[in-house]
């Protein structure tokens, strides 16, 4: 009997891609306002327009609750638009922080004002969140994973291309366990139980806008 087959994505934005705006960047000065509505507009709200038309397609998103805030406050169609995806369960939504910031940097104390703080956007937003995590931008840290188990037993998502930073040689499937807690790796492969491919793991910007 053939193996099930699935085909995975995970869709990753960063708001805070220019912290602070652009000042006289090849002769323009824009402001970090307008670079977080560039993203919603240019590079989320095409993805949301895309899960819409096909009602049968699902997908990971990852986000900071900061975007969460933005999109109600600047973009609520947009924002409700997207509620809904995740809602009805077609999309999930991964989110670990309130802002990007040095993650594996923070002591245990600074780490969890965060997680609090985007627990409360989403408990204000009636947003469900998913138990996985992917943090971008090389912030992956062993005590991540203990982090979450401790919070809510979730699992952290390792992307690719930070596998060998943290194991060599390279573990052979979808997880693996880290002191314990098990980490999805974005080019693994299930083995037996699950054919799976990866469609698209990285920053969703790319996407839609190249």
């Amino acid at each position: 009997m053939n193996a099930p087959r699935v085909s995975l994505s995970v869709f990753h934005f960063n708001l805070q891609y220019v912290a602070g705006g652009l000042d006289n960047f090849f002769g323009q000065t824009v402001s970090e306002i307008a670079i977080e509505d560039a993203i919603i507009v240019e590079s989320f709200e095409p993805l949301v327009d895309l899960f819409e038309r096909h009602p049968n397609w699902g997908g990971s998103f990852e986000m900071q609750g900061l975007m969460l805030e933005v999109m109600a406050q600047r973009h609520p169609e947009i924002a409700k638009r997207f509620h809904k995806l995740v809602r009805r369960g077609q999309v999930d939504l991964m989110s670990f922080h309130w802002s990007d910031q040095l993650v594996t940097a923070y002591t245990w104390f600074d780490q969890e004002w965060s997680w609090l703080e985007n627990q409360r956007i989403f408990d204000a937003l009636c947003m469900p969140r998913s138990r996985a995590h992917f943090l971008q931008e090389g912030q992956f840290g062993p005590g991540l994973s203990a982090f979450v188990a401790d919070k809510e037993n979730g699992v952290m998502v390792l992307p690719r291309n930070l596998l060998s930073y943290h194991h060599e040689p390279h573990p052979v499937g979808l997880y693996f366990k880290n002191d314990g807690h098990p980490v999805i790796v974005t080019n693994g492969h299930a083995q037996n139980v699950l054919e799976v491919g990866w469609n698209f793991a990285d920053d969703g910007e790319l996407l839609a806008t190249g």
